[in-house]
């Protein structure tokens, strides 16, 4: 995480562009409720979904962590790196268009290939990747329409409060 930020910072210093070019700027015209919202049902159901299949989903990677370390580290920290990284920088450096929006979630989704060397099972990596895809995507729009990554920000942790509201569901219904 650390060295993500740092390449970024260091990308964006050295293209002499002022931070607001890279999205550092506060909306006025976002519905924060509806990126958050839009986040929180894309971790639902991505997390939902591999509930339903049987994935063992990321238990063994953070068996160790407690709950405050997972909101900060996992939710918080990376998702503000992440974001940083993929809508920030990234994405800014990318020509208008489409295929700015696919490069961005493309460069989000392949971010958690390192899960397949995680030992979190491979249905369980597959499926992770394909909806921080999915997510990123999401992301990815959220940054262009409204030239900031903020929003995009709150819609990434939002993604993860979705994740534990589909977790609390499952374990209530079963």
């Amino acid at each position: 995480l650390v060295l993500l930020v740092f390449m970024s910072v260091l990308f964006m210093l050295w293209s002499k562009q002022p931070f607001k070019y890279f999205g550092f700027t506060i909306p006025s015209d976002v519905r924060w409720f509806i990126a958050l919202g839009q986040g929180i049902v894309i971790g639902m159901i991505t997390s939902g979904g591999a509930f339903l299949f049987g994935f063992t989903g990321m238990a063994k990677l953070l068996k160790s962590w407690s709950f405050l370390q997972i909101v900060l580290v996992a939710w918080l920290c990376s998702s503000l790196v992440e974001e940083i990284f993929c809508r920030g920088w990234f994405q800014s450096g990318l020509p208008n268009g489409r295929s700015r929006i696919l490069w961005s979630a493309a460069l989000f989704g392949s971010l958690h290939l390192m899960l397949f060397r995680a030992g979190i099972g491979v249905p369980t990596a597959i499926w992770i990747v394909i909806f921080t895809s999915v997510l990123g995507y999401a992301c990815a729009r959220l940054r262009e329409n409204h030239s900031s990554w903020l929003p995009a920000f709150v819609a990434h942790f939002g993604f993860n409060i979705g994740g534990l509201l589909s977790g609390i569901i499952y374990t209530i219904g079963h």
